[in-house]
């Protein structure tokens, strides 16, 4: 009876044990699934944070004025969702040398007016800088036998449209750090009564693409490259202070990721 007994004692407790190695499994099992969900959640806002920086960046280096949204819109201060369109800019043009302490720009666009001769070529002076400087960057600056083109900017120049015209462009023929000779822009052709131009120029190459579709990928001159996947929206606008940029995915559960940031307003 003794043995019997035993033999129950020994089934009752398998059965026990069994149904906490069920429950206990269970839980693990809940526990792993959170985990993972968590996980996931994680890896989206890391890759949502990264493509958000990753378009900072490269707008943050884009010439703000050229930003332009495909088809012809305009960024001003009501978000635009840029889902299914494009974005597209010219990126700035630019090296920097260290002269001791100073990081000196190559280019720096701004020209004085009163250089300025029309004859069979454009040709102004840029704004003085230290003789030592101009010497310096003259033999240094490798920027200046790129293949650029000079964009030129009137009164009545319409931002970012006229960015896109061959009308104010002209090919760079000759560049330092002193001047700027170029071919005679079409808007020069005919007649420059009555013109006011402005003593800035902008140094362009060929303009970048910012496609926002399932993906975001962006399009440069020979090369496609994608910057993230499982795009919902991504809204753009102005401030008085820069540009507003907000990019929306799913997270592991189908709830809306959300993340902001901004870009300064770009100066002279």
């Amino acid at each position: 009876m003794k043995k019997a007994f035993s033999l129950i004692e020994i089934t009752i407790a398998l059965g026990i044990l069994g149904i906490i190695v069920v429950l206990s499994s269970s839980s693990l099992l809940k526990t792993y699934e959170l985990h993972t969900l968590s996980q996931q959640k994680l890896e989206t806002k890391l890759q949502s944070l990264n493509a958000l920086l990753q378009i900072k960046k490269i707008l943050q280096d884009s010439i703000q004025p050229s930003l332009k949204i495909i088809p012809n819109e305009k960024i001003s201060q009501n978000p635009i969702n840029l889902k299914n369109k494009s974005l597209i800019f010219y990126p700035k043009t630019q090296e920097l040398l260290l002269i001791g302490d100073y990081s000196l720009p190559c280019l720096h666009g701004i020209f004085n007016p009163k250089t300025l001769q029309i004859n069979s070529t454009l040709n102004v002076e840029f704004l003085a800088i230290k003789t030592d400087f101009i010497h310096f960057l003259n033999q240094n600056c490798k920027v200046y036998h790129n293949k650029l083109y000079a964009l030129f900017v009137t009164e009545n120049f319409v931002f970012p449209e006229d960015f896109y015209s061959q009308k104010y462009t002209a090919e760079i023929l000759n560049l330092n750090a002193n001047a700027l000779q170029t071919t005679i822009p079409k808007f020069l052709e005919s007649t420059t009564q009555n013109l006011t131009l402005l003593p800035k120029v902008y140094f362009l190459q060929t303009p970048y693409i910012l496609d926002f579709r399932d993906k975001i990928s962006l399009q440069t001159q020979d090369k496609t490259h994608i910057l993230f996947e499982n795009l919902d929206s991504f809204f753009i606008s102005t401030s008085d202070f820069g540009i507003l940029l907000k990019l929306c995915t799913k997270d592991a559960n189908n709830q809306e990721l959300c993340l902001e940031d901004f870009i300064t307003k770009e100066t002279l």
